[in-house]
């Protein structure tokens, strides 16, 4: 596996051999592997715990790392994302993790020799760093095992990268996909899953339910944010509804109050925090990987 651009481009076999990994490194059964190289973060949009969790996970594995900040490099001089690259490749960079807001510049990169590209986030497109992360904290919590698992993906689905990357990773792992969109509108999405109106419609069948942040940088009208909970969200008479052993997840950044009850983020059905040391494990497992 020499690059990640989305979970498409994984094979089975990469994609048990990351999970398998990733999970002994989230479980801490198994030391952490050692590798060697450099690796460049180039976030074009903001993010902490994607950003932190691939410098951490780096430094673990023995890496050096190189956090570019966009804000005050040759990008805000007119340099394009290729030529940027193309500068670090020089420098004897081997890896990158780049969070872009277009659909697939991941492609162009990857075309760069020896360079491995992993795709922490393009536009709409896709997030497999952050499903796959998410997988190894639902795979934990019912024994490595999806298969029948019902998963609600709820909230702004039609802008969402995590919500397509879930959508082409859990129905290769056995589970069945839900998603309540917070519109009307068609939803561009191609993948088995089931749409439902509104959230109390599914919760009672939910192994999981998992919020989606409004993505409001992506869209040209914006929703009633006084309203949204209330409309929308997760809220504690919903959480009163799950089944026992149901996790309640959120990938991030999460606004209180908004898609999400406060309470409930740190309810004892909450694996948010969860979801973010297993995105540690998971960048490793990639980064030892490619």
């Amino acid at each position: 596996m020499h690059h990640l651009l989305d979970i498409a481009s994984l094979s089975d076999d990469d994609l048990g051999m990351l999970l398998t990994l990733g999970q002994d490194l989230y479980e801490h059964r198994i030391p952490d592997p050692q590798i060697k190289g450099w690796l460049a973060t180039l976030f074009y949009e903001p993010s902490t715990r994607t950003r932190c969790s691939f410098t951490i996970a780096a430094r673990r594995l023995g890496m050096e790392v190189l956090n570019l900040d966009m804000a005050t490099s040759s990008a805000q001089k007119g340099e394009d994302l290729l030529d940027t690259v193309r500068t670090l490749l020089a420098m004897g960079v081997t890896t990158v993790a780049v969070r872009h807001p277009e659909n697939r510049v991941m492609q162009a990169l990857s075309s760069m020799h020896p360079l491995r590209v992993i795709n922490a986030g393009d536009g709409t497109r896709a997030h497999p760093t952050q499903a796959l992360g998410d997988a190894l904290v639902m795979r934990g919590a019912w024994g490595h095992d999806l298969t029948g698992r019902h998963i609600v993906i709820c909230g702004n689905i039609q802008h969402s990268r995590v919500a397509r990357s879930h959508l082409a990773l859990l129905p290769r792992l056995g589970a069945v996909v839900h998603f309540v969109p917070d519109n009307d509108d068609p939803l561009d999405l191609t993948g088995p899953y089931t749409r439902h109106k509104t959230l109390p419609d599914i919760l009672p069948d939910a192994d999981a339910i998992m919020m989606l942040r409004v993505q409001k940088e992506r869209m040209a009208v914006m929703p009633d944010l006084s309203r949204y909970l209330n409309d929308f969200g997760l809220k504690e008479e919903d959480a009163k509804r799950l089944k026992s052993g149901a996790l309640i997840m959120h990938p991030g950044p999460f606004n209180r109050n908004v898609e999400i009850a406060s309470a409930l983020v740190d309810h004892p059905a909450s694996v948010i925090q969860n979801q973010v040391a297993a995105g540690v494990a998971i960048r490793m497992a990639i980064l030892a990987g490619v």
